[in-house]
């Protein structure tokens, strides 16, 4: 029997995650001006891993009244699209989909986000495409949709998890253009989220950065924003380098922020020129990274990674790396009453929220006598 360690399995990919970015609170110190709160752990399950399965892939949930899902999708070794759908309540992978790379089917680029909204209403952006498909559950492309924009706008792809704003035929997109990543009007020139029209085939209206990073810079892999369903009408917007979340109107067309972070004595830090592929690495490793948010059983749920101690700030990457020196809070907000409770979280990939539980991992995994692999995902209570 073979155990792959937890904590050794995620360095890896945090080191991996390190060297792609290069090419494109546990001691009482940090946890001074927050306070954990208890989070039971009442179970851990096994899920037997498909023949087929991905080892780096991006993820998202999807939810209705008859399924609670993880959407595990990337490319195969072919480049072939592979969307493995984990249903919890069954224990188990169903079908796999396949979406061709090439062909009349083809997506045609190097890489996907998809929004998946049913089984067969599958939204697949390409890499750079100036289009996106709609797939059905047999691969088969159903639908082709081109941005139309002059300033060559197009999907944003970030982070390994992906979700859309979309309701009744409204779609809300995280979008960039062509401006490039040294320019200093970099903020003002890219609209990181966009107002879709499947009927017209068009973006409509913008949702534009926050005014505050006019002529700053950041590492070019977190610039961008995520987006999620808040409820019919109002988007949840998420910046991977903001303290704040903003809530953002469909109907009306305003935008409310509100402060939903961590406060570890460290300020953000933003820079005044382009950060070479050194202070990129460094801050990737030292600054605080909200991952996603999302709204569940009427909560607001964010997720960040950050140092555990703010005295790692002065060590080398290396050292944070090899001593496992990052931890991850879940925050949850109330937005009833505005209070913020802070949960001490494993290092994992998939976070799930079924009912009242969380389900996390997508990690930890074994090899059993008959070479059969199984994940392993742990269940907490939420209150």
């Amino acid at each position: 029997m073979k155990l792959i360690d937890f904590k050794k399995g995620r360095r890896l990919q945090i080191i991996l995650s390190f060297i792609a970015f290069s090419i494109g609170c546990s001691s009482k110190r940090s946890s001074d001006i927050f306070e954990y709160s208890d989070l039971p752990l009442v179970d851990s399950i096994e899920i037997k891993l498909p023949l087929e399965f991905l080892p780096n892939s991006k993820w998202q949930t999807f939810n209705d009244s008859f399924q609670n899902l993880l959407i595990d999708y990337g490319l195969d070794r072919n480049g072939d699209l592979l969307v493995l759908r984990l249903d919890f309540e069954k224990g188990e992978y169903l079908d796999p989909i396949h979406i061709p790379r090439e062909g009349p089917d083809g997506f045609n680029a190097p890489d996907v986000f998809i929004s998946y909204q049913g089984l067969d209403s599958i939204y697949v952006f390409p890499a750079t495409s100036d289009r996106f498909f709609l797939y059905n559950s047999l691969g088969k492309r159903t639908g082709e949709y081109r941005y139309n924009s002059s300033s060559s706008t197009h999907f944003y792809m970030s982070g390994f998890y992906s979700d859309i704003f979309f309701s009744d035929g409204k779609m809300i997109l995280p979008t960039i253009n062509d401006t490039r990543y040294d320019d200093k009007s970099y903020f003002e020139k890219v609209i990181p989220f966009q107002k879709y029209d499947l009927t017209k085939q068009r973006f409509s209206d913008s949702i534009e950065y926050i005014k505050s990073l006019a002529g700053k810079f950041l590492p070019s892999n977190l610039t961008g924003g995520q987006v999620s369903n808040y409820d019919d009408v109002n988007a949840l917007l998420n910046y991977p380098f903001s303290d704040s979340l903003y809530l953002y109107n469909y109907e009306r067309k305003s935008m409310q922020s509100f402060y939903c972070g961590i406060e570890t004595g460290h300020r953000t830090k933003f820079y005044d020129h382009v950060p070479d592929r050194a202070e990129s690495i460094d801050y990737i490793a030292k600054e605080k990274n909200y991952e996603f948010s999302k709204m569940h059983n009427g909560k607001i749920y964010r997720l960040v990674s950050h140092l555990k101690n703010e005295n790692a700030r002065e060590l080398p990457v290396l050292d944070i790396i090899t001593q496992d020196l990052r931890g991850v809070t879940m925050i949850k907000l109330d937005p009833k009453n505005s209070s913020i409770n802070y949960y001490k979280m494993p290092i994992a990939r998939n976070f799930v929220f079924i009912g009242n539980q969380l389900i996390v991992g997508g990690i930890s995994s074994r090899e059993d006598e008959n070479q059969d692999t199984f994940r392993t995902f742990y269940v907490y209570q939420m209150d």
